[in-house]
């Protein structure tokens, strides 16, 4: 079923994922794989249940604190708003992430820098980062990926060197070595 509201809290999903995982009668635990902002997702999850999961595997995953560093990199660019902090993401300054974790994590980071798109995502030339500004977001982002494989002391980092942010179309094979390696 279609979630009741269009834009749900970290929270929400989490208890429907739970939900869903109850109703469907499987065994846990669960290696848990993220890509993107979901990873807020699975974060949440193991905090929450954490007898419920066996592993990680973040694809390229958000970071509660990027919003913040974008923010500052790029004043110009999107807000920190009520919408930001109901997706998970940090909005109030020194704000930063204290999640830790016992559990086998691998981290796959993208190895091709960002798109360079405008600021609402377009081919816009004119309302978008500069050149300095998007190598800048593309070192944090890395940064990101290997601070939260540190995050857990069974923790790793691998580099998907030909892939951008979807690394499961670009090198599925990887997502799926490192669910091998997490099972």
């Amino acid at each position: 079923d279609k979630a009741p509201v269009k834009l749900q809290s970290v929270d929400e999903v989490v208890d429907d994922l739970h939900g869903w995982l109850t109703a469907s009668g499987e065994k846990g635990p669960f290696v848990l794989v993220s890509h993107s902002i979901s990873g807020f997702y699975a974060r949440r999850f193991v905090t929450r249940y954490p007898r419920e999961a066996a592993g990680l595997v973040f694809v390229d995953s958000s970071h509660e604190e990027q919003a913040l560093r974008l923010h500052e990199l790029d004043p110009q660019g999107p807000g920190l708003n009520d919408v930001t902090a109901r997706l998970g993401f940090y909005v109030k300054p020194g704000e930063r992430l204290e999640w830790r974790t016992e559990l086998p994590l691998i981290v796959l980071g993208r190895g091709k820098p960002f798109e360079r798109k405008g600021r609402d995502g377009s081919n816009s030339q004119i309302d978008r980062m500069t050149e300095e500004q998007w190598m800048a977001w593309d070192r944090i982002w890395s940064d990101f990926q290997e601070d939260l494989a540190k995050r857990s002391t069974r923790g790793e980092f691998r580099l998907a060197e030909k892939s951008g942010h979807f690394i499961q179309i670009d090198q599925p094979e990887l997502v799926i070595q490192a669910i091998r390696d997490i099972s």
